[in-house]
């Protein structure tokens, strides 16, 4: 294996590099499944030294150990440092799993968790104070626990701990679905752009040539110059699934909606058996795309038949309430009240939020995150009970 940081992203602009990328990953990965006999009563942590200074005799020492395997590399031990002097903000911790010993990698936090049983803020108190506190509460709890594990080790560390079901679906193979569907089904769709991280992988594909097939009875969407799109995201952490979303797509931004189809990654049989399972959902769940899109842009139009008596706070509320940035949202906010004083329809506030993505874009064009956590929070307001935000009354963000 080689060392990737915690940190480290990858944009891609078609699906052929996004293809190399997710396969390189994929090669310089592997699990340690039920498969393996590997128990969650096996699994035991150890705390990282937190002294920049000590790192090259600690890892020397950790290589020249017998048993466990130390099968990582000094980078990766580094990245995963507690040291908040020095810059280091990694998990603090290593994992020892079937004989061998691995640093944790952040996006394997959430899932250790689950597992665990504590909170992340338990978590940080005690990465914060004593790492060795932290490992023992840890082993005490895994060594109290029953079952199988699913582990993921990629890129030098523990990137991911899942349960004994997991049903393990390659981003590869999404990837090449993704490919399919567009060949055989929409051969006019483009791809858009993809990222990827540690915590997860999205591609996005350009539907807009299929405008009139899917907004043909949505003559509001059509007339604000929406066209549709669908978003493809994945994750063995975080939310653990396969996910395929309808979106809308807005000028330069892509909205993904509420009502994705998901398939979790969970399954009965062997390790083998359950990632045929995953392959199988996956594969039936694209043929699907468009039959959920109509219901998620009928949905959107209905909001035009709602109004809103205090359209301005609404909106500032609702803005709030799904994660938007608060700078940019006030900012598209203040333009709507000049047009909307007082009543709107809830679609016209859903409006104002789509027209705030684009400040979002003009004041972090370079932050990928950014983004597409913005357009993310655009498409959980489409689906928000807008009557229960209209609140009469100033309302302070």
């Amino acid at each position: 294996m080689f060392f990737v940081p915690d940190n480290s992203e990858f944009m891609a602009d078609n699906l052929e590099s996004l293809k190399d990328f997710l396969k390189e990953r994929e090669d310089n990965s592997k699990w340690v499944t039920d498969e393996d006999g590997a128990k969650i009563d096996d699994v035991r942590f150890k705390p990282i030294n937190d002294e920049p200074i000590c790192v090259p005799a600690e890892v020397e020492k950790l290589k020249n150990a017998v048993v466990p395997k130390f099968l990582s590399s000094e980078e990766a031990y580094v990245d995963s440092m507690n040291c908040s002097d020095m810059g280091y903000q990694g998990s603090s911790q290593m994992m020892f799993i079937k004989g061998e010993l691995w640093p944790v990698g952040s996006s394997a936090v959430k899932s250790i968790l689950e597992r665990s049983g504590i909170r992340g803020d338990g978590w940080d108190k005690l990465r914060d104070f004593r790492p060795e506190y932290l490992s023992s509460v840890l082993n005490k709890l895994m060594e109290s626990s029953k079952g199988f594990v699913c582990v993921l080790i990629q890129d030098d560390k523990v990137r991911a701990v899942n349960s004994g079901r997991y049903a393990i679906c390659p981003a590869t193979y999404v990837a090449e679905e993704t490919e399919r569907w567009i060949k055989n089904e929409r051969p006019l769709a483009q791809f858009k752009t993809g990222y990827v991280s540690h915590e997860y992988a999205m591609w996005q594909i350009d539907l807009s040539a299929y405008t009139n097939e899917v907004l043909g009875q949505f003559p509001a969407l059509a007339s604000n110059n929406f066209t549709p799109g669908v978003q493809v995201y994945l994750s063995h952490t975080g939310k653990s699934s396969v996910s395929i979303r309808p979106c809308l797509m807005h000028d330069k931004a892509i909205f993904p909606l509420v009502g994705s189809i998901d398939c979790p990654h969970i399954a009965k049989g062997s390790a083998p058996e359950r990632t045929l399972q995953m392959k199988a959902s996956v594969r039936n769940n694209f043929g699907l795309i468009f039959q959920n899109m109509g219901k998620a842009m009928e949905s959107i139009e209905k909001l035009d038949s709602i109004q809103i008596k205090n359209a301005y706070g609404a909106v500032l509320r609702v803005m709030k309430a799904v994660g938007f940035p608060k700078a940019q949202g006030m900012e598209s906010a203040e333009q709507f009240q000049k047009i909307y004083p007082d009543v709107a329809s809830a679609y016209d506030c859903f409006l104002a939020i789509v027209d705030a993505s684009s400040f979002v874009m003009r004041d972090f064009a370079k932050d990928q995150r950014k983004l597409f956590d913005a357009a993310d929070s655009v498409g959980r307001a489409a689906k928000m009970k807008w009557t229960d935000y209209d609140i009469p009354g100033d309302f302070s963000w």
